[in-house]
């Protein structure tokens, strides 16, 4: 509008200098001039507000984008630290758990060893024992024989060393007698009571070299069973060692596995972390900038409605007096008007 007031003061100037051509042109000329402006401005700055729309949209949606994928990103990553604390204290559970086991079953086999030793230490003397047992009743039964002049024949050195052994395995072995078959065989130990020796050894089978010969049977019976009592122990032993090596060898590898994934949960664990340290401070960042372009932008579309709706004005206010200077009764007023300023 203050450009339209500037053109009619100037208009005034050319009318008092021009009185012979027609002052109505030269301002609907003018006019024109103007409205050509104005239209050019329009254009011009709707150009420049589309471009200025285009980076507010551009950053703007960009912008918000960020923001989104950003607030997503620090949800999954504060989920998945929640998933890796909670598998670092499984593992860490079942970690005490294996090597709670691995010391167990290697103390079952350090208790399995001492038993093995101990069962060796005594199979070892029991053998001892019963094979010189039966080799002292054997010699006792040689010395023995069978009957009175066999006996009597025997020289004296070689019947005591004979008796001296048979007397220890008795001591030894005394619970494998009957109170009769004890008697029998003290009746040979006892010199004494070697008279009745003489009459009860007529009966072989139920004199001494009787009771002598049983308890040889039974010194190899024994024997016997020892022995595979002993293939039995060490076959057994033999089975608990590879059972539990092999136990123990599967929880070390497997406490070994858990250990590496404990401590890749904890090393990923610790970098999430981070990570969402990083993304909000990003994030932070983006929301300040942001804000800064929708108040940027905001004021941008502001400034160009109070533009627009200015030059709007201005672009009906030249057009109204383009019509109105350009209708024929304009022509009538302006030369009226102008002699009138003459002729003040």
């Amino acid at each position: 509008m203050f450009r339209v007031l500037c053109l009619f003061t100037v208009l005034h100037g050319f009318l008092a200098m021009e009185t012979e051509s027609r002052p109505v042109t030269k301002v609907v000329n003018l006019l024109k001039d103007m409205q050509s402006n104005l239209e050019k401005e329009a254009k011009d700055d709707e150009d420049t507000y589309e471009k200025m729309q285009c980076w507010c949209k551009s950053n703007g949606d960009e912008k918000a984008k960020s923001i989104e994928e950003a607030q997503n990103h620090v949800k999954a990553l504060a989920a998945r630290v929640d998933e890796l604390t909670a598998t670092s204290s499984r593992l860490t559970s079942e970690i005490t758990h294996t090597e709670d086991e691995v010391s167990s079953n290697e103390k079952a086999l350090e208790s399995a060893e001492t038993l093995r030793s101990k069962q060796l230490t005594e199979f070892a003397a029991d053998e001892k024992d019963l094979t010189q047992s039966a080799t002292s009743v054997n010699k006792a039964l040689d010395v023995i024989g069978t009957n009175q002049s066999s006996f009597l024949q025997t020289s004296k050195g070689r019947l005591a060393n004979a008796l001296t052994q048979l007397k220890s395995v008795l001591s030894k072995h005394e619970r494998l007698l009957s109170k009769a078959q004890r008697s029998k065989v003290e009746s040979l130990l006892n010199p004494k009571l070697k008279s009745q020796f003489l009459q009860t050894s007529r009966e072989t089978p139920g004199g001494v070299a009787g009771v002598l010969s049983g308890l040889k049977d039974s010194f190899e019976v024994q024997l016997s069973d020892l022995k595979k009592q002993e293939a039995e122990d060490k076959k057994a032993h033999e089975g608990l060692v590879k059972a539990k090596t092999e136990e123990i060898q599967a929880s070390k590898k497997q406490l070994e596995a858990k250990k590496e994934q404990k401590a890749s949960a904890d090393l990923e664990k610790e970098q999430s972390k981070q990570d969402i340290k990083d993304t909000t401070a990003a994030l932070e960042a983006d929301g300040a900038v942001s804000t800064e372009v929708k108040e940027k932008c905001a004021v941008m579309d502001t400034d160009y409605d109070k533009r627009s709706k200015l030059r709007s004005e201005e672009q009906a206010a030249v057009s109204k007096t383009i019509e109105v200077l350009t209708a024929d009764e304009a022509h009538d007023v302006f030369g009226k008007t102008f002699s009138f300023l003459q002729v003040s």
